[in-house]
């Protein structure tokens, strides 16, 4: 079992070492790319919970804050109005202070 950990801990390191070495738009996904819709993509860089630019009419988020986002489980399930609402909502309250 040990050694497993060790090839699968390896084999983190390297696609680290692979992602940090991509040209700079490789770090981003953009709502063609992103693994959310591309609704929920640009609904979230819109109201501001996820921080993102634009350039040539693309939105762009970079990868690991998208990943970070998911893994904290803060992708929403409920139903698309509800989810508008509170995305909104949450965006106007964030940048209020």
């Amino acid at each position: 079992m040990s050694r497993i950990r060790d090839l699968l801990v390896g084999l983190a390191h390297a696609v680290a070492d692979h992602l940090e070495s991509l040209p700079e738009q490789a770090k981003y996904y953009d709502q063609h790319n992103t693994p959310l819709s591309k609704q929920t993509h640009l609904r979230l860089a819109r109201t501001g919970v996820l921080p993102s630019f634009k350039r040539a009419g693309r939105v762009f988020v970079e990868r690991a804050v998208m990943h970070r986002y998911i893994e904290e489980g803060k992708v929403e399930t409920r139903t698309e109005g509800q989810q508008d609402e509170d995305a909104i909502l949450n965006g106007l309250l964030k940048k209020a202070g």
